[in-house]
């Protein structure tokens, strides 16, 4: 008999095989006929479309309907243990089975989340917990994103990822690994979309010359890298390459890790990752990298394409970057470039230096958007800390005295944020408090903070800047 993933969870599957739940129906959601590849010979729709006989009444052929669509009904639909807030349209997340590419020694039916909007439903509670529930249970859980309409990232087995911080308790690497497996969807996804966007955003730069690193001679050097990757398998495989090439190494697994190695070594380049795990973002890191070792030169690598290093298509003047996934000749003509200073034009001669701007704290208990909010304060000039909850806030507040704007959201768990701001105004009566909210400002009036500035979410570049520079 074919092992089951636990009867509790009911995993999604053919109706002539699972029992619906009493009562529950899809109602206005048409995430299924939107979300879906089907590809039979009566019907044809890429993902991410809505199928052309959705109506606004629900489906134009239901009563002819192709078997694919008959016979398919997500996760919410089968599953007793979710809430209404797990409907489809409301929670983001697609729950479809799973049957292709399970490791040995897995039950053959698992699950599939798929992400249908904003990539921050991965920090969402409740989706944190079933994960780590079925993963514990050892039932096979995939993760995908949505990209373009027409174009679904590859599914991404969760169980191998998370598994041990899972035994741990380790909510904080539980995140890390979900945060790396977005990262692996969304690098796939760049892989497979064709459309190109052109972004000519203004730089401090000179005119010069372009990057051409793919017409280069394959070369390697001896210089000393340093290479910061929290994969191991991906840190052993850059330090194979790199050993062939004939280059020096020394490695870390994050920051932290990074600047003890710097403390007893002086490289000549950094080749470190953007997305890491640990309290030290990747700017901060490389800030007091540069601090240590004056002219190192810097080498950033990611696959996710909306990260402290691009923002909307643009990379910071002093970042060069080399994209994942990327081969041995790839990653010997950018070193080469690198060191040759030919892989960026010369930053022109800076104009008058601004003054300081003052130091953000972010609190924000959704990790992904808290490394989100972060990196965008970061790009803007601005000094940053974070913190994951009230209690941690106010213990920074009390240390750190440079601190001048208070950036939070209000639904934080136990101290809500009106409570941390009542608590954070007393510490520093001149903080200026910034609300990150999912509500628009006319909404709950009478709760408002006197005082505060409110952002809301979710809310882009220009955005932040403007409340930050209010």
């Amino acid at each position: 008999m074919a092992v089951q993933p636990p009867s509790r969870y009911n995993s999604p599957m053919n109706a002539s095989q699972t029992q619906l739940v009493p009562g529950r129906e899809c109602g206005g959601c048409t995430a299924c006929c939107k979300e879906l590849t089907i590809d039979a010979p009566e019907l044809k729709k890429p993902p991410g479309i809505l199928c052309v006989h959705c109506t606004g009444q629900g489906c134009g052929i239901y009563e002819t309907r192709p078997s694919v669509c008959d016979g398919f009904y997500c996760g919410w639909r089968q599953m007793p243990l979710l809430d209404d807030g797990w409907r489809p349209d409301r929670s983001e997340i697609l729950i479809t089975t799973a049957t292709k590419h399970i490791p040995a020694g897995y039950p053959p039916q698992g699950l599939t989340f798929e992400l249908t909007g904003s990539l921050e439903r991965v920090g969402w509670p409740p989706f944190l917990n079933l994960v780590c529930d079925l993963i514990e249970d050892r039932v096979p859980v995939f993760l995908s994103v949505r990209g373009e309409p027409g174009h679904v990232s590859a599914n991404i087995f969760l169980n191998d990822r998370l598994a041990a911080a899972i035994m741990a308790r380790d909510p904080q690497r539980v995140m890390n690994g979900l945060l790396d497996a977005v990262e692996a969807c969304l690098a796939h996804l760049k892989e497979k979309v064709t459309s190109i966007k052109l972004y000519l955003p203004r730089t401090r730069r000179e005119v010069g010359m372009p990057d051409n690193t793919a017409g280069l001679p394959v070369a390697g050097g001896s210089e000393h890298i340093l290479v910061v990757e929290d994969d191991e398998g991906v840190r052993a495989a850059v330090v194979d390459m790199l050993g062939e090439l004939g280059y020096r190494i020394s490695r870390a697994e994050n920051a932290q890790g990074a600047l003890e190695v710097l403390r007893r070594e002086t490289p000549d380049l950094i080749f470190t990752d953007v997305v890491m795990p640990g309290n030290i973002p990747t700017r901060e890191f490389i800030r007091q990298a540069q601090a240590m070792h004056p002219g190192v030169r810097v080498l950033y690598t990611s696959g996710y394409t909306q990260n402290s290093i691009v923002h909307n298509g643009k990379l910071d003047d002093d970042a060069v970057l080399l994209s994942k996934p990327y081969r041995k000749d790839d990653l010997a003509r950018k070193l080469r470039s690198v060191f040759a200073g030919t892989a960026r034009g010369a930053i022109a001669q800076p104009g008058p230096v601004p003054s300081p701007r003052g130091k953000v704290l972010v609190v924000e208990d959704v990790a992904l958007i808290r490394v989100t909010t972060v990196n965008m304060v970061e790009q803007l000039g601005f000094p940053v800390a974070d913190a994951a909850d009230a209690n941690e806030a106010l213990a920074i507040l009390k240390q750190d005295r440079a601190i001048e704007i208070l950036l939070t959201d209000l639904g934080l768990p136990g101290m809500n944020g009106h409570q941390l701001v009542e608590e954070a105004l007393k510490l520093n009566p001149a903080l200026k408090v910034i609300i990150a909210s999912g509500y628009s400002t006319s909404e709950n009036a009478g709760d408002r903070v006197r005082g505060a500035l409110y952002l809301t979410k979710p809310f882009d570049m220009q955005q932040l800047r403007r409340v930050l520079e209010a």
